[in-house]
């Protein structure tokens, strides 16, 4: 989207592209920093598009069937996670938490094109996927109760992977754990709270929490899965959201 959005400024007019880095360039290398690093970026190349076709194309940088940069590129790509972490996002240590769990998760629906047809692989990565969103969904929890965590347990709190149980949460909230019961709450049933928690496109209103990492981490498993060729043969998007409710409700 913000590559889209950046040349859609340019689309007409008679402005100088080689001044966009980002659109211009196919590839740079540099070395920067004490110690030196080696560090290389890639463009959408219309310097060598555009010499040769009179049209700015974009070389192959794009997985169209997936709509998202070719792996191998994702990190150096100048469209990439530190320019959406610095110009839209405002939070820094919790989305560079995100994008690093958005990453794996798209590494982790790679590998299943790949090897989906392998037993234990497929459900190896189908695991892996289901505790990235319950990792995160872990981090947006106690961010949003940050204040009242103990000061000495926040830090650790957020580097932890301990599930939500009611122990734990009275051990490290400083006014303990306030249980709701009988009529006073909306939900009888630990799976109604669940699926609200987690579930999409079901007409529901969500307010200010449809979009929390955990939920976006969520609907793109289920939707990346539902789409792969093989879904229908290994029914992997049931299957994952077995898997993740099979936890949710073990561990939390």
């Amino acid at each position: 989207m913000a590559m889209f959005l950046r040349c859609l400024r340019f689309v007409f007019g008679g402005h100088r592209l080689e001044r966009e880095s980002a659109l211009w360039w196919s590839r740079r290398e540099r070395t920067i920093g004490q110690p030196p690093q080696h560090r290389i970026w890639h463009g959408l190349g219309f310097c060598n598009t555009q010499a040769r076709y009179r049209y700015c194309w974009i070389e192959p940088r794009i997985d169209w069937t997936q709509l998202q940069f070719k792996s191998a590129i994702t990190d150096t790509i100048l469209f990439g996670n530190s320019m959406l972490r610095r110009q839209y996002l405002r939070r820094g240590g919790q989305v560079q938490d995100f994008f690093s769990a958005t990453r794996q998760l798209e590494l982790a629906l790679e590998w299943l094109t790949k090897h989906a047809s392998i037993d234990r692989i497929r459900e190896r990565l189908l695991s892996w996927m289901a505790y990235i969103c319950l990792r995160q969904f872990r981090l947006d929890i106690l961010n949003g109760i940050k204040s009242e965590i103990h000061v000495e347990q926040r830090t650790i709190a957020l580097q932890e992977v301990k599930p939500l149980c009611y122990e734990y949460l009275a051990a490290i909230l400083i006014d303990g754990v306030h249980l709701v019961s009988g009529n006073r709450s909306d939900y009888k049933q630990v799976s109604d709270l669940g699926h609200f928690l987690f579930n999409f496109g079901d007409g529901r209103i969500r307010k200010h929490w449809d979009n929390k990492p955990f939920r976006v981490l969520y609907q793109r498993g289920c939707i990346a899965l539902d789409i792969q060729p093989s879904s229908s043969q290994y029914q992997l998007g049931a299957r994952f959201r077995k898997l993740l409710f099979r936890k949710l409700y073990s561990y939390h």
